[in-house]
Order: C-alpha cells, then structure tokens, then sequence
C-alpha cells in the first residue's frame, strides 16, 4: 500500500494499516520520495508554489524547496507510522532550487534521525556530484545520493 502523497488522498486523513508492521519496524526498509508540489495545499487546485494541477489532481511542476521537503517529509513519517525513513530521495530534480540546498536539508534530517539515506532520481552526474559534496566533509558523505537513475532528457540531462 502506497503511503506516498502522489497515491493516496490525503484530504481523507491518515491512513491506517501499518501497525502490523510496527513490531517489525527493524525488518524493513522504507523509501518514499519526495519534491512534487500537490493538491490539497492552502490554494486547493494549486500547490503552495502555485503549480497548476490537472484535472486528476496530477502534479505538473516539481518542487523542492527546504519549507517543502521538511513538511512532506513529516507527512510521511505519520503516514508510515514510523519514526525514521531509510531512504529518502528526490523524484526529479527541481530547476528552480539550487541542488545544494536540497542536499543541505536532507543533511539536516539525517542529523535529526528522521532519514538514514538520501538520493536522487533521474539527475545529472554533474548534479549528483555537486549534491554529494555538501556533505562530504562531515562524515555523511557514505550516507547522501547513493541512488541514482538515468537523467530524464530536459533542463538537468546537460548538467
């Protein structure tokens, strides 16, 4: 069961069945992702950054601002009912914000414990590397964009 706010309905509330799990808690490994703006934020038919959404609800813009990477990141905690994600990683990199920034903030919240790992998903080499290095002297370097898939053709392919 998908507890990611692009497959579910989060204007129904938290959804339950994974206290079945939470003995377990130890014996699994949870990833989910994040960086698109949703419906369901404080403008209804447009995300916080003002996206448009299509007649489905589907997300037509990224976004990955430090505000908005802490407050999905919450969400699926409680969606989880878990108190750590094992992997956390970004769905697409987002154009509008500088790569170091959101890197910075998922240094941030492996220092809080709320992630253990962090990636990337369809970026640039050249975008991984300047991710990478933000933490590479702290010690976390081992722990930060250890996923990677092929970059989308678009604005990061070239980067």
């Amino acid at each position: 069961m998908s507890r990611s706010r692009v497959h579910s309905d989060i204007t129904k509330g938290t959804h339950h069945g994974n206290e079945q799990y939470d003995h377990r808690r130890d014996d699994v490994v949870i990833a989910t992702k994040f960086g698109f703006a949703l419906q369901g934020g404080p403008n209804g038919g447009e995300s916080s950054s003002g996206a448009a959404l299509d007649a489905s609800g589907r997300v037509q813009q990224t976004d990955s601002r430090p505000t908005t990477i802490r407050k999905a990141v919450e969400g699926s905690l409680k969606r989880l009912h878990t108190d750590h994600i094992d992997l956390y990683y970004q769905h697409r990199v987002d154009t509008t914000v500088p790569i170091e920034d959101v890197a910075g903030v998922m240094g941030e919240l492996m220092a809080e414990g709320k992630i253990l790992h962090g990636g990337l998903s369809e970026a640039a080499p050249a975008t991984v590397r300047r991710a990478h290095a933000v933490t590479a002297g702290d010690g976390r370097a081992e722990r930060v964009f250890d996923v990677v898939a092929a970059p989308r053709t678009g604005a990061d392919a070239g980067a």
